[in-house]
């Protein structure tokens, strides 16, 4: 099973492409699933009503627009009623499931919750997910880790916090202590962030394309984004470039050494280049035939063969770190140990 997370720029094409993807994967008889939170555009490019729920939309092609909103029962929404549960009677009133979806942060962990969920539940070969604009995919991104460390720090849970871990047991009660219910929740969230970071930074199941045009702005935005989704051990083993003009050795920006530079920026990754069409292409047949202009012979769903941005080898004084940072120079590292944690920054 293969997961894509697709990103870039606002206004490259980004949905575009992951349905074109999605639709060239199904093609070759992958059972594929296609998620977006724009579902509106997402039904605008296929020429389909897309739903919450995923619908079959073509042959092996399945879509849906998460509703992030829809999903608020969970682990989540149990950390915030315990905690209310903590306070004073009479210090607020009780929380309805509209408010709790309003914190800071849920709607984007709903998001990433609900493709953990369906690449668990063993309906899909493929996965392709729409992220959005390159900026917020990213902050999306480093989300679970950023709350696990938090709640790490919160509540004394075991390292990596894996999805065995449960809180002592004791005797049923009626009426569980509202401290009690919250450590349970939180244990409960924890897990799910687990599996949610084990599922995303796994090199072998799930890689990030990006989709750019041809600027020079563009280029230098997309390599910031690698640098960063490398950070968060994320693998990027493709980019798109999207809307070629057609060749003009005189034209900088449309001409070959452009493109030449283009690709040479990304490499080693694949750059696969897509010239600019006629009519903007809409319906599952056209998604179909934009896909097998992008990928040709190659195999879409194909395992990038580069090493995992982190890797930990024991030598005879010890141990190594290596963290993978293309295209970040050396001045432009910090790195600070605190006790047990290493800090990096770029």
């Amino acid at each position: 099973m293969r997961v894509l997370l697709f990103t870039g720029k606002g206004g490259a094409g980004t949905t575009t492409c992951a349905a074109a993807t999605a639709a060239h994967i199904a093609v070759s008889g992958h059972k594929t699933l296609l998620l977006s939170t724009a579902s509106g555009a997402l039904s605008d490019i296929c020429r389909v009503a897309i739903g919450p729920s995923p619908a079959e939309i073509a042959g092996g092609l399945y879509a849906a627009g998460i509703d992030t909103r829809g999903g608020s029962a969970g682990a989540w929404v149990e950390v915030q009623r315990a905690l209310h549960g903590l306070l004073a009677p009479g210090v607020a009133r009780q929380a309805d499931d509209a408010e709790l979806d309003v914190l800071p942060g849920v709607e984007q962990l709903l998001l990433l919750f609900e493709v953990r969920s369906q690449a668990s539940s063993g309906r899909w070969d493929a996965i392709v997910v729409d992220c959005g604009a390159t900026a917020e995919a990213v902050r999306l991104l480093a989300l679970p880790t950023l709350v696990s460390s938090y709640l790490q720090r919160l509540v004394p849970l075991p390292p990596k916090g894996r999805a065995t871990i449960a809180p002592p047991e004791r005797p049923a009660a009626p009426e569980r202590p509202p401290g009690a219910r919250l450590f349970e929740a939180i244990v409960r969230l924890h897990a799910q962030l687990v599996a949610v970071i084990d599922l995303l930074t796994d090199a072998t199941t799930t890689s990030v394309r990006l989709v750019l045009t041809p600027e020079t702005v563009a280029t230098a935005d997309a390599r910031r984004a690698i640098t960063a989704l490398t950070l968060h051990e994320y693998a990027v083993d493709g980019v798109l470039v999207n809307r070629i003009a057609a060749p003009d050795p005189g034209d900088d920006l449309g001409g070959h050494q452009h493109l030449a530079r283009v690709a040479e920026a990304f490499a080693p990754r694949s750059v696969r280049l897509i010239e600019r069409l006629r009519s903007e292409p809409l319906g599952v047949d056209t998604l179909r035939e934009l896909g097998a202009t992008i990928y040709r012979d190659d195999d879409p769903v194909a395992v990038s063969p580069d090493s995992p941005p982190v890797q930990v080898d024991q030598v005879a004084a010890g141990y190594v770190l290596s963290l993978a940072l293309p295209f970040a120079a050396r001045d432009e590292i910090d790195v600070i140990r605190r006790g047990d944690e290493l800090v990096v920054t770029v």
